[in-house]
């Protein structure tokens, strides 16, 4: 006898931080609006062949507790968003639990920084 087919997975909680702010709530407020959350940004010739560019970045709203660089201070936000968004539709962890984590060109000013005016 084989064991029982295994459910298929589902996304339990989800935990944002994008340049329409920090949190769930920001991202649906910004996505209703149909507005972008990127805009022009000129200074980026050099790298990109172009002055200016479209960059959402991400506001400074973070827990300086959550970690050295506000990268690591929007994923520690984003997994507590989720995981307390998970408990909250019903969730409990189990024996298997998965992440699904994406970014685009994280930091990317700092980078810009570092590369070009230091």
């Amino acid at each position: 006898m084989g064991s029982a087919p295994k459910p298929p997975p589902s996304i339990c909680g989800l935990g944002t931080v994008t340049g329409f702010g920090w949190g769930n709530k920001h991202l649906w407020d910004g996505l209703v609006t149909s507005e972008p959350a990127a805009v022009l940004h000129p200074g980026f010739a050099e790298q990109f062949g172009r002055d200016e560019i479209w960059l959402a970045t991400i506001p400074d709203e973070e827990s300086p507790s959550d970690g050295p660089s506000k990268f690591s201070r929007s994923l520690h936000a984003a997994a507590r968003e989720a995981i307390e968004d998970a408990h909250g539709r019903g969730w409990r962890p189990g024996g298997t639990v998965g992440v699904i984590h994406a970014f685009v060109l994280s930091e990317v000013q700092l980078w810009r920084d570092f590369y070009v005016e230091r």
